[in-house]
This record gives C-alpha cells, sequence and structure tokens, in this order.
C-alpha cells in the first residue's frame, strides 16, 4: 500500500506532476482553493489577518462538506490530513474532517501562500525575483519533508 496524504492547499505546489512522480510513487490528492466564482467560494474581508487571509463563506463551507464526502469514499483511506495555515484552507479542513472522525488536520506553516518562479509573464512580472526564489525553497523544504517513497513492506490496515 502506498502512502496516501490529504492535502488543503490554497496554492499549487511548486512541482508538476511528472516532478512529483519522479520524488515519489505516493499518490497525493490536493483540494485547491480558486478565487469566488470557481471552486471554493470566500469572500473579501478587510478585516481579515493580511497573512492569514479570509475565511470561506457559507457557500464554500458547503462546497468543502461535499469534497469531504467525496474523499471519505477514496480507496485504501489516507494516513495523513495537512492543511495550509490559510484561513480558508483551515475553514475547508475543518469541514472535510467532519468526514473523518477521529482524525484531525496538522497545519503546515511552509504551506502558506507564496508565488514559486514561474514561465507565465504576466505573473512573474509582477512579482521580485528574491520572493520567488524564496517561496521555491520554502515549497522545496515542504516536499522534501512530506514527500516520502512508498513503503513496500507496510502492513495492511
Amino acid at each position: 500500500m502506498t502512502l496516501k496524504m490529504l492535502f488543503v492547499l490554497v496554492l499549487l505546489i511548486a512541482t508538476t506532476p511528472s516532478a512529483v512522480a519522479d520524488k515519489t510513487s505516493a499518490p497525493l490528492n490536493r483540494q485547491r482553493h480558486h478565487r469566488a466564482g470557481a471552486a471554493w467560494h470566500y469572500l473579501p474581508n478587510p478585516d481579515a489577518d493580511k497573512k492569514l487571509g479570509p475565511g470561506l463563506s457559507v457557500l464554500g463551507v458547503a462546497q468543502a462538506q461535499m469534497a469531504g464526502a467525496r474523499l471519505v469514499g477514496f480507496p485504501g483511506g489516507f494516513d495523513a490530513l495537512y492543511v495550509s495555515p490559510m484561513q480558508r484552507a483551515r475553514d475547508t479542513a475543518a469541514a472535510i474532517a467532519q468526514e473523518f472522525p477521529g482524525r484531525s488536520f496538522s497545519i503546515i506553516d511552509g504551506l502558506e501562500e507564496c508565488t514559486p518562479p514561474t514561465w507565465r509573464k504576466e505573473v512573474a512580472d509582477k512579482e521580485d525575483p528574491a520572493s520567488m526564489a524564496a517561496c521555491k525553497k520554502q515549497l522545496d523544504g515542504v516536499f522534501d519533508e512530506y514527500f516520502k517513497p512508498a513503503q513496500e513492506n507496510r502492513a495492511p490496515r
């Protein structure tokens, strides 16, 4: 059985799917947030913590609960549940966790929002190269810590 982890992210990890496959054979299930009108819904809140951002709207919580209902049926289950420190990610994790009684999400501070280097000129032009390099280093550290090759001789559940 391979290690399965559920990450609730507010960002895409700075790797492509092929890079993930090169470093580990463990499947990863990511739940991402999108701007309002796409997947998870949150409303702008000028009073929200500047670092953690706004929480989910009522609609966003309902969407996260539906995701949890689907994830609970994921074949083989999950060995670990992780979440970024962003408020909307923690709100999503709380809604999903309702489907996983007795389990909790671990907050990974290294998953805070940042912009890694990108080929997308319209994004890169708005970012400081040093900030993007620091973001890549931060996300690479998370990858190195949490993405491990599957253990072949793991006992079944």
